[in-house]
């Protein structure tokens, strides 16, 4: 597939292949492999500023033309009064420079297996999942100016400038094996009690490598060669890391004439993330299950087709927490850390975090219970399931003081926390005549709450500006805010409330902040005391439903999914003119108060003063906004010809279809937010995503 991106220098190519070869040696004896590869090539703009084209676009200056008479692309910054950032022109970036990522990914396993006795089946396995990555960036020299002046005849004063060429080349390599051996036995007794038994032993080593050199003007632009680097500015770098893991499994299936179900499982696994005296976590499992509707009292012809109720308890770890060796500290190499050595500065090293051998697994304890059904001639079905879950020693980043020098959060088991919900699904298909339809969905509904926190801890506060809490009776990661309470209305009813810029610069049309603590200043640091928990960072409901329909040859089906009851904190280009010295957002000219007196946002200033320690907006319930939605996935129109007619073409199936993707969306954020894509766990959002694309596309299928 080759496929051109909806951004300008992007695109796309990929494809696939699969290989399976079974043979069966002899009759106690089967052997087996399988081969699969998946081949993609990404191209994008090589973009070095921070964010990406849409972060770019938003922050250029409607009032600088792009590219001049002159050929020469143009810069973000009036250099006269010191406003404006000089963030990289997108559209020359779209055309002068290029990223190219190319990856091979080749997944094979082979196996054994031998069945010494009937029914035991002794397998071993071994399998290689192999990705290679390749990228060049590549710079073109180009022309550069930045706007000194701007006057009202329409031309400009301006700084010239120029960007050098620059290469530079990174290949990657990912190499995971498994090796595994498992134990199988099915027997039954008297064909009553029925029996599977199932033993086993893995091991798991994922490996990572990788190597980048690069230069800046080169020697001979469009050989995109490691040997084409110019010798005088040559860098180069890389890294590896590995990880490795090992467990011993089993599990027993039982049944009693096919109506009383039992299954338990045991895991013990080990993890190179952890201290030798705590890479080990032990998890077992059990589930019961009967089926009632093989019971002698069940009518099975009557309202009620099928019936099964379940239960299970379970533990289950995580050991994933991003970093590799927990228990160790990482030292890094770099220019920050140089000293002067015999009146020379000398490369220096130093740790980057700060360890923990302490750290175990954590562990999720999960009891649920469920039905199961099935009415009207089995064209009802439904399930419904309810769980309670304790995610206990939870491992998460420990906030350290700047004090600490700098230095990552320690990864700890940091909390303990409840969760409990329910999960429903319904499904019903029927038919009249020649129509046939079907519609289905499900509804669930999930809840938090941090019950313990490790140490003589009150609470934690994380996330972007401190906007995040961990606290007691609070679910995890919740918002924390100041209060905003609307808009001051004149000049003197800001200036009598309590100072929001450390200068009492505040005035009409400015955010009204609630003083929680009563100190008379509103501050924005992370554990000020002016924040409150407030919204809800998980929605009350998820929900999602299928159609299908199907009529003398046509075929209609429609997929959709939503949330209810949650709230997203919307930030920086979102919410606030001028931020990262870009422009204004197109709502702010159209209900701010500085443009329309009854509008309903704040006044519009440079960022200068609306942002920061001393600024006059802070992370405030004013920018809480409720992200639910609602967005049909998929329309998908078929009409395939009649078997008669494409019998007479030599074909099995001639199908032609149109498919709309993402074609509707209905949600309460304001254009420009994508609420299926916040930035982070706590919710909030900005423009700097490109929104989830809307694809019409027409087909056909066609089978011989």
């Amino acid at each position: 597939m080759d496929q051109e991106g909806i951004s300008i220098g992007t695109g796309s190519k990929q494809g696939t292949f699969r290989l399976n070869l079974d043979s069966q040696l002899t009759d106690k004896i089967q052997i087996g492999a399988t081969v699969t590869g998946n081949y993609r090539e990404n191209v994008r703009p090589n973009i070095s500023s921070g964010g990406g084209q849409l972060f770019l676009a938003i922050r250029r200056h409607p009032t600088v033309p792009v590219q001049l008479d002159n050929g020469a692309w143009t810069g973000n910054k009036f250099e006269q009064g010191g406003f404006g950032a000089d963030w990289d022109n997108p559209i020359a970036i779209a055309n002068e420079t290029k990223n190219t990522t190319k990856e091979l990914r080749t997944l094979g396993n082979v196996y054994i297996q031998y069945e010494p006795i009937k029914d035991l089946k002794i397998k071993a396995l071994a399998s290689g999942n192999m990705t290679n990555v390749d990228v060049t960036a590549v710079n073109n020299a180009y022309d550069y100016w930045r706007v000194r002046d701007y006057f009202e005849d329409g031309t400009f004063s301006r700084a010239g400038g120029n960007f050098n060429n620059s290469l530079n080349k990174e290949h990657i390599t990912n190499f995971n094996t498994l090796l595994q051996t498992t134990i199988n036995y099915d027997f039954d007794l008297k064909q009553i009690h029925n029996f599977e038994i199932l033993g086993g032993y893995s091991e798991e080593l994922q490996r990572y490598e990788s190597l980048d050199a690069g230069t800046s003007q080169y020697n001979q632009p469009g050989i995109e060669v490691i040997g084409n680097l110019n010798p005088e500015n040559e860098i180069a770098g890389g890294s590896a890391t590995h990880i490795s893991f090992r467990s011993y499994f089993g599990r027993l299936n039982y049944d009693f004439e096919g109506k009383y179900l039992l299954t338990a499982n045991f895991r013990a696994d080990a993890t190179s993330r952890f201290a030798p005296e705590n890479r080990w976590g032990y998890f077992p499992s059990f589930s019961a299950g009967w089926i009632l509707s093989k019971e002698n009292f069940f009518d099975t012809d009557g309202l009620l087709n099928f019936l099964k109720l379940r239960g299970s308890w379970g533990e289950v770890g995580n050991q994933d927490t991003g970093g590799l060796y927990l228990y160790q500290s990482s030292i890094a190499q770099n220019s920050g850390l140089s000293y002067v050595f015999d009146n020379q500065q000398a490369l220096g090293a130093g740790p980057t975090n700060l360890a923990n051998r302490n750290a175990i697994w954590e562990t999720a304890v999960k009891k649920d219970i469920a039905l199961e059904g099935r009415l009207f001639k089995n064209r009802l079905n439904f399930s419904f399931n309810y769980f309670l879950e304790t995610r206990k020693d939870q491992l998460l980043g420990f906030p350290v003081p700047a004090l600490a020098g700098g230095l990552e959060n320690p990864v700890v088991n940091l909390a303990e926390v409840d969760a409990w919900g329910w999960d429903l699904a319904l499904g019903y298909s029927n038919s009249f005549g020649e129509i046939n339809y079907s519609i289905s969905g499900n509804l669930s509904h999930a809840e938090n709450e941090v019950k313990k926190i490790a140490g003589d801890v009150d609470r934690i506060i994380r996330g972007p500006v401190g906007t995040q809490l961990v606290q007691v009776g609070y679910p995890i990661d919740q918002p924390f805010l100041i209060v905003a309470d609307g808009l001051f209305k004149s000049h003197e009813e800001a200036q009598a409330a309590p100072i929001t810029d450390g200068r009492g610069n505040q005035t009409s049309g400015d955010i009204k902040y609630i003083d929680q603590n009563g100190d008379g200043i509103i501050s924005q640091q992370a554990a000020a005391d002016d924040k409150v928990p407030v919204g809800k960072p998980y929605p009350d409901l998820v929900y999602g439903f299928n159609i299908d329909f199907n009529y003398k040859g046509i075929d209609l089906s429609i997929q959709a999914n939503g949330v209810a009851g949650v709230d997203y904190w919307a930030t920086y280009h979102a919410v606030e003119p001028f931020s990262s010295q870009g422009g204004i957002p197109k709502r702010y000219l159209e209900e701010s108060v500085s443009f329309n007196p009854n509008g309903t946002l704040p006044r519009v200033v440079f960022q200068g003063v609306y942002h920061g320690n001393e600024g006059l907006r802070f992370p405030s319930t004013f920018d809480l906004y409720p992200g639910g939605y609602l967005r049909i996935k998929n329309i998908q129109l078929g009409y395939s010809l009649p078997k008669d007619v494409i019998s007479k073409m030599g074909l099995t199936k001639f199908r032609v279809y149109a498919n709309a993707q993402n074609p509707f969306l209905v949600t309460n954020l304001f254009d420009g937010i994508d609420p299926e894509r916040p930035l982070g766990n706590g919710g909030s959002v900005d423009f700097n995503r490109i929104p989830t694309t809307k694809v019409i596309s027409i087909g056909f299928n066609i089978a011989l």
